[in-house]
């Protein structure tokens, strides 16, 4: 059974009376030559331990398993995960893993080796996943991962533009990251209400900028970024943000940052957003 073949992939799920999850974002992909592009741009090596989240039916495991020395694989939905099981039995290097991918400590597997995500992301859960990446140490180093295009183009979003964000300010602090392909809604099954696309992310050698607390400048960017449409002085305000020393961000103060107290949180690079984090718990810049 080629299960990138649709009408394989169908027969399969109907026998296991499986009915692809709107809830879960379960989109299979039956796609081979869309799955051996995400295979290649991963650069697997026989050495690499990777986490793939999300296998599904499993046709990405199994080119993972033919290239990688090891994967862990974390599938919530039990009749998958079953399903998974029996068809790996035979592989020692697969550590299949019943679990939603939200609960599993996924620094923890980084940390033992596998330093690789690849992954068709479940859409409903795909960017608060990649968060739980970028907020704790290790990351991956490298990750290819299958998501919906308007994700992937809040991850490359200039300042300024509509699309950045907060998951923009956080992806491009640590990561290069290029929207490698768009992906047709034909190469999934069931086929999804929106366009997809493979978004590679490249660990920087050296962050962009690195912020004194980043407990401090992670509460900061997500507070404003809900007031997006606010000016930065005004969203300070509101979150009773104020310089150490200091009653209020004066505009003398928010000029030697080379901030205006006008702009909106959306305009603000990655290396302003660490400035003004420092600069709020560290007094006068």
């Amino acid at each position: 059974m080629k299960l990138t073949r649709p009408s394989h992939l169908k027969l399969l799920l109907a026998e296991r009376g499986i009915v692809p999850s709107r809830a879960m974002g379960q989109n299979f992909l039956v796609d081979g030559n869309i799955l051996r592009l995400i295979v290649d741009d991963a650069d697997l090596a026989d050495t690499d331990g990777v986490i793939e989240i999300g296998p599904g039916a499993g046709v990405l495991t199994e080119a993972l398993l033919d290239r990688a020395a090891r994967v862990v694989a974390i599938e919530k939905d039990a009749r998958l995960h079953g399903f998974l099981r029996e068809r790996f039995a035979g592989a020692p290097s697969l550590d299949l893993r019943h679990a939603d991918a939200l609960d599993v400590d996924l620094a923890a597997l980084v940390a033992a080796g596998h330093r690789k995500l690849v992954s068709n992301l479940p859409y409903s859960a795909g960017t608060r996943i990649l968060m739980r990446l970028f907020e704790r140490e290790p990351r991956p180093d490298l990750m290819v991962v299958t998501l919906q295009l308007e994700v992937g183009r809040r991850l490359t979003a200039p300042p300024g533009s509509r699309d950045y964000g907060l998951v923009s300010v956080h992806a491009q602090r640590l990561y290069d990251v290029e929207i490698v392909r768009r992906i047709s809604a034909t190469c999934f099954h069931p086929p999804p209400e929106v366009e997809s696309a493979v978004i590679r992310l490249v660990r920087r050698p050296v962050p962009r900028a690195t912020p004194a607390s980043p407990p401090h400048f992670e509460a900061l960017v997500k507070g404003a970024f809900t007031r997006r449409r606010k000016q930065i002085q005004r969203v300070l305000q509101e979150m009773d943000e104020s310089p150490r020393g200091l009653a209020r961000a004066t505009p003398e103060w928010f000029a030697a940052l080379g901030i205006d107290p006008a702009a909106r949180p959306e305009t603000l690079s990655v290396e302003q957003w660490c400035a003004l984090s420092d600069a709020l718990g560290a007094g006068a810049p």
